[in-house]
């Protein structure tokens, strides 16, 4: 006897957690912080983002949970050197550095 196919459905937008779109996008900034992303790379990323739902606040989550892990002066991921090679593949992809 065939078994008919499992289906699934995600209802839940990307980047959202099982809180809320603002809680996930939040926790996206304060992940982009503790990798050492650039700050010119978030708020790249963040504008790009406030094209997708939930309009403009998705996006300005994403920035202010990286600025306000970076007042708070939370931990970074501590190889500096992985940073550095970030941040430089970041700012090649906005064409700031060859």
């Amino acid at each position: 006897m065939k078994q008919p196919e499992l289906r699934i459905a995600h209802h839940r937008l990307m980047g959202s957690s099982q809180t809320s779109i603002v809680h996930g996008r939040l926790r996206r900034g304060r992940g982009q912080y503790f990798m050492g992303t650039h700050p010119l790379y978030v708020l790249a990323s963040g504008i790009n983002r406030m094209r997708e739902r939930p309009f403009v606040i998705g996006g300005a989550c994403i920035v202010a949970g990286y600025f306000m892990s970076w007042l708070k002066g939370l931990p970074r991921y501590d190889d500096t050197e992985f940073r550095r090679a970030l941040r430089t593949w970041q700012l090649r992809r906005l064409h700031l550095v060859r």
